[in-house]
């Protein structure tokens, strides 16, 4: 049964009520009544102080009401006119509380792992349209996305009838966490040039009732990304980056806060990068159900994973023009953070059966510094495609051209300032105009397009069989390829022919454009010259006192481009490097014993040779970790310049009835090398003679016997007739000299850097130069003799300290020489006979500061007893030695302070 109100035509509602109303006595009564009730509320209001308080909120309640108008009227003011759409969403009481605790989740870990089970139920409304349901959840890696009052959500509505814009996936999320404008402007001039992204607006969002401010409203990548682009239905895929985000998660969860993105800082051992992610296609469901999608999607993975393992090159895969293009306008933009393997995407294009790259999240112009340049990207095995880099030469010309920024203004500034206006409402930075900023990109590329110096290279005129030729080395010194097609020689082009190219160490040609391949930056190994020899009758060179005017230019140009260098070359060769290293390569221990067959194995780590006399074929080269045992009555002869190397402990134990004797079979030998040996060399009852220093093609080393790094102790040795720079030289290490002679030295017997020890009972004579030169040292000398020096009996230098006890110094050019920051201490010592000072304390190079020697009952007979340099200090038996203006250079000039 319905209840319906009838209304009767021209007839009044309760006639009789009206007419006692209207009587003259009932309004007496009714003004009378109201009359005393407004005395009485006044009594009472009086009485208890009511009118104040009453006052007093009537205030409050008119002050907050004025709050809530004024929030509203901004509110209003924001959106209700600035241009931009309406979203409106409303999200049930159970999908916000769900939204909320998975927020509350991510915060605590700073990372969304997200799922689809996050998926929570709600509806949207665009404006004053329809209704749509929508499944909705968290969306964005990292914490800006959820940490304050502007979530971030993915959206997605199931009714294939229904759509948003035209998207029915998409995400909302708050402009500046893709830096305002800059991303909205990068995905347009990514459109303009025909490659894919995804569309980008900005939208005021309101839910349930609370405006929450603009958003920036990003498509994701279904089909309808693929038709708005004008691209067939095809595969979208990735590099699947969710193993990663699940690891980083755990890590940042067990209190890794200080997390950083590369794998290395941040101290996990998960490694996930484009070599090793899985492949993962979108809308896989949708995929699985239509035939001809699976099918596409099977080859479109197969080609990509035969991109991470090198099957398949980069311009065998992918869209060259297109993935050349994207990187261009990407470097434009200073945005490769959208080349991160785990932010690129690709679309396998069922026409041409190639896959193109889908670019998005790039935080352009302010993610990576606007004066610094991107390439080569985060995938160098996608860039470094010569097709490809080719192809991205071609698209920064175009870029890079006079009227390309200007287009591009022109054409993106009108929605550009609807969309500035309307933000600068709610945000105060990050709005400024690219326009600037893109043109310090564009000349920065514009420069790279021909840089002063792509190649480098020197020419040499030479004779062959009678002929004249140039010989042009050019090595390219881009990451791109660089083609050189003439060379300007004297002012005369000559075009580079390919039988005139070889190149060092192997037998290629160039391809017919004369092309030099890229070099890896930091790849010694890819060093390469590429040598022309070139028939020309160049002219002879000027006869002297005349300037030689010819000249070599390259003209070079990056492939792919059209704008050409001249690079000079200077006239001489680069070197071409060495075959091998000069420091000898050790051999396999098998190898060592049969080029060796007086040595036996005792064990793996352990050799001995066969008492005797052997004569040495080559050098004694000692495998790594094995130690060689020399014992007495043991002698070796060695060939000349050939040497004995090792990398550990080198042990001889001679006797005094049959020392162990290294010598050479002719005149003399490269002598003995021991390099970061980690146990101690103990030489016992030895003679080391006629040693010569190496010097194999920059190896050159300053000691017969040098000691790097590898503790040694001599005990009743002797080294003599010693031709090189230094007779024993020990480097880094400690050192223990007993009952030792070293003897009959053409330059210095003992030079020690860097080294702490002691040389104790030892016999110094008949040396040209000093007997004992250390510096950065600290090192004792006791009971030890120094004869027939020529140059310094003992030289300290370089903030050394020494002590000198008990020894005794004859026939030197001068006795003790402290230098450079040392200190010198000599006690109970006597020095007679010296030359040119018994003692003497001077700097020799600036950087270092004066000396100081002191000495204590210590007897010197000398022409002069000290030259002490002003600054320096010398103190003999507490008193001080006068000082004087020397110059040090001069008297090293004259030979008289030695070398």
């Amino acid at each position: 049964m319905r209840l319906i109100q009838t209304k009767t035509k021209d007839k009044k509602p309760y006639p009789r009520l009206k007419r006692i109303v209207e009587r003259p006595s009932t309004k007496i009564i009714l003004i009378l009544l109201l009359i005393g009730l407004g005395f009485i509320g006044g009594v009472f209001a009086h009485k208890y102080k009511l009118t104040a308080k009453l006052r007093t909120a009537f205030g409050i309640v008119q002050s907050d009401l004025n709050d809530v108008a004024e929030v509203v009227e901004n509110d209003i003011a924001q959106y209700s006119d600035n241009g931009l759409m309406n979203l409106y969403i409303d999200l049930p009481f159970e999908s916000l509380e769900a939204l909320s605790t998975k927020r509350e989740e991510a915060l605590e870990i700073g990372i969304l792992n997200s799922e689809d089970e996050d998926f929570v139920p709600a509806s949207i409304q665009l404006d004053g349209g329809a209704k749509i349901d929508v499944n909705v959840r968290l969306k964005g890696d990292w914490s800006d996305h959820y940490a304050g009052d502007k979530w971030s959500l993915r959206i997605e509505i199931d009714d294939d009838t229904q759509a948003f814009l035209g998207m029915r996936k998409f995400s909302i999320q708050a402009p500046e966490t893709r830096e305002f404008l800059n991303e909205w402007g990068y995905h347009q001039t990514l459109i303009q040039a025909g490659i894919l992204t995804t569309r980008y607006h900005f939208i005021n969002v309101t839910i349930n009732g609370e405006y929450k401010g603009i958003y920036a409203v990003e498509e994701s990548f279904t089909e309808n990304l693929l038709e708005s682009q004008g691209r067939r239905e095809g595969i979208l895929l990735r590099f699947d980056e969710d193993t990663m985000w699940a690891n980083w998660s755990s890590f940042r969860s067990v209190g890794g806060e200080d997390f950083m993105l590369d794998a290395e800082e941040a101290g996990t051992f998960l490694v996930m990068d484009d070599d090793s992610a899985d492949i993962a296609i979108f809308r896989g469901n949708r995929v699985e159900a239509d035939p001809v999608l699976e099918a596409e999607a099977k080859t479109a993975v197969a080609m990509l994973r035969s991109f991470q393992k090198g099957d398949l090159q980069a311009s065998e895969v992918f869209d060259v023009e297109k993935l050349g293009t994207f990187f261009a306008v990407t470097d434009l933009w200073a945005g490769s953070h959208a080349t991160v393997w785990h932010n690129i995407r690709f679309y396998y294009n069922p026409i041409t059966a190639l896959l193109e790259p889908v670019g998005y999240d790039a935080n352009p112009l302010t993610y990576y510094s606007v004066d610094v340049a991107t390439f080569p990207y985060a995938i160098p095995d996608m860039f470094e495609d010569a097709e490809i880099q080719e192809a991205y030469v071609r698209a920064v010309e175009r870029i890079t051209g006079s009227q390309y920024l200007a287009d591009l203004r022109e054409s993106l500034e009108p929605e550009f300032l609807i969309y500035q206006e309307a933000l600068s409402r709610e945000y105060t930075s990050g709005l400024d105009a690219p326009w600037e900023r893109l043109e310090i990109r564009r000349s920065m590329l514009e420069i790279n397009l021909v840089p002063e110096n792509a190649v480098r290279g020197g020419y040499e005129r030479i004779w062959i069989d009678g002929k004249k030729y140039l010989q042009v080395d050019l090595i390219n010194q881009m990451i791109l390829p660089v083609q050189v097609n003439s060379l300007e020689v004297n002012g005369e082009t000559l075009s580079l022919e390919k039988e005139w190219f070889t190149q060092t160490n192997e037998s290629v040609f160039l391809d017919p454009d004369y092309s030099i391949p890229t070099l890896e930056p930091g790849e010694a190994t890819n060093y390469k010259t590429y040598r022309f020899l070139i028939p020309y009758e160049w002219p002879e060179p000027a006869i002297e006192g005349e300037e030689d005017t010819f000249m070599v230019n390259a003209v070079a140009n990056l492939v792919g481009g059209s704008q050409t260098a001249q690079v000079p070359l200077s006239e001489k060769i680069m070197s071409q490097g060495l075959e091998e290293n000069p420091r000898p390569v050790q051999p396999t221990m098998d190898e060592f014993l049969n080029d060796h067959m007086y040595i036996s194995k005792i064990d793996e780590n352990t050799v001995i040779v066969q008492p005797g006399t052997w004569d040495v074929k080559g050098d004694l080269i000692l495998p790594e970790n094995v130690r060689l045992i020399i014992p007495e009555g043991t002698t070796l002869r060695f060939e000349e310049q050939t040497i004995l190397f090792t990398t550990s402990p080198l042990s001889i134990y001679g006797s005094e009835e049959n020392p162990v004797k290294l010598t050479s079979q002719i005149t003399d030998w490269g002598g003995i090398v021991v390099l970061s040996a980690q146990e101690q060399s103990l030489w016992q009852f030895a003679i080391v003679e006629n040693i010569t220093s190496i010097a194999r093609e920059g190896w050159i080393l300053t000691g017969g016997i040098t000691f790097y790094e590898s503790s040694i102790t001599l005990e009743n040795v002797q080294i003599r007739n010693a031709t090189s720079e230094d007779a024993i030289n020990v480097v880094q290490s400690n050192f223990e000299f007993i009952n030792s002679e070293f003897a009959f030295a053409t330059s210095d017997a003992f030079d020690g850097d860097f080294t702490n020890g002691t040389i104790k009972n030892c016999s110094f004579h008949d040396i040209v130069g000093d007997g004992v030169d250390v510096s950065g040292s600290i090192v004792s000398i006791s009971n030890s003799t120094f004869t027939n020096i020529t140059d310094k009996a003992i030289s300290v230098g370089e903030n050394s300290n020494m002590e000198i006890t008990t020894t005794v110094i004859n026939s030197v050019g001068i006795g003790v020489a402290g230098k450079d920051l040392s200190q010198v201490s000599i006690i109970d010592s006597k020095i007679s006979n010296a030359q040119v000072a018994g003692l003497a304390a001077y700097i020799k190079k600036s950087v270092f500061g004066p000396a100081k020697i002191t000495a204590v009952n210590t007897s010197i007979e000398a022409n002069t007893i000290a030259l002490v340099q002003i600054g320096s200090t010398i103190i003999i038996d507490s008193e001080e030695m006068p000082s004087a203006d020397i110059d040090v250079e001069s008297l090293y000039e004259q030979g008289i302070l030695g070398n």
